[in-house]
């Protein structure tokens, strides 16, 4: 039996290592490639030892300087993936069961390990977040899913925004087509005309000003067929306020 190392793999692995490695139920294996957050969340958003109570009225820090924490694989996007695939995939809008049938959008994707979770066992999915943060969610797409079969986008989109006005203008960065390639010649959002029958969001949660932006852009995008899952951990008691 291969011996892993135990700080890249797991849930609870060293978050300053490179690489993660994953195991999900399906067979769905994953290496994702990661940068070392600037600001760890784990001792609280507002940089407290765990366990310790946060000061009236505390928020955290302010949101530019949590900009690259999604360049990091946290446990509560794991919690997420291993759960859904773990449990029996409902039906979608496509006919039969099965997450071939399935059609999904992970918001705030960051190293993409939902979003490619979720393509690797099937469904179709475009993976979003900012500009600045899908270069790296691209490379471990691309790394773990094979785009001949993995039906998987990648596009910019800002919560809340008009689908059609989420993806980069053509030749920009920011937008690419299934498994990862670079989609130069696209203008259009791969998120306009969609009918979702999934909304994915993996430990977005970590401060109180995101879930205001977050909730728009599950209305804004959501069929009434639509369910929603949203997983984050409470780390100084306001990130859902």
């Amino acid at each position: 039996m291969a011996m892993v190392p135990y700080r890249v793999s797991g849930a609870g692995a060293d978050q300053r290592a490179d690489e993660r490695l994953l195991l999900l139920p399906g067979g769905v294996q994953l290496r994702l490639r990661q940068v070392a957050a600037p600001l760890p969340l784990s001792g609280g958003a507002a940089g407290r030892p765990s366990g310790t109570a946060a000061p009236a009225g505390a928020v955290g820090p302010p949101l530019e300087r949590l900009a690259d924490v999604g360049l990091v694989v946290w446990q509560a996007g794991w919690v997420l993936a291993e759960y859904l695939l773990r449990v029996a995939p409902f039906c979608g809008r496509g006919g039969g069961p099965g997450w071939r049938s399935v059609t999904a959008v992970d918001l705030g994707t960051g190293t993409g390990l939902v979003g490619i979770a979720l393509a690797a066992a099937g469904a179709r999915v475009v993976l979003t977040d900012l500009p600045h943060v899908l270069p790296l969610a691209a490379a471990n797409l691309a790394a773990n899913c094979d785009p001949r079969v993995t039906r998987a986008a990648l596009c910019a989109y800002r919560w809340g925004d008009d689908p059609a006005a989420g993806c980069t203008a053509a030749g920009e960065p920011g937008c690419t087509a299934a498994g990862g390639t670079a989609a130069a010649a696209v203008s259009f959002s791969p998120l306009v005309g969609l009918e979702l029958d999934l909304i994915t969001a993996g430990d977005v949660l970590y401060h109180p000003e995101l879930a205001a932006p977050l909730m728009r852009a599950v209305q804004v995008l959501s069929a009434p067929h639509t369910v929603t899952y949203v997983s984050y951990k409470v780390r100084a008691g306001g990130e859902a306020a």
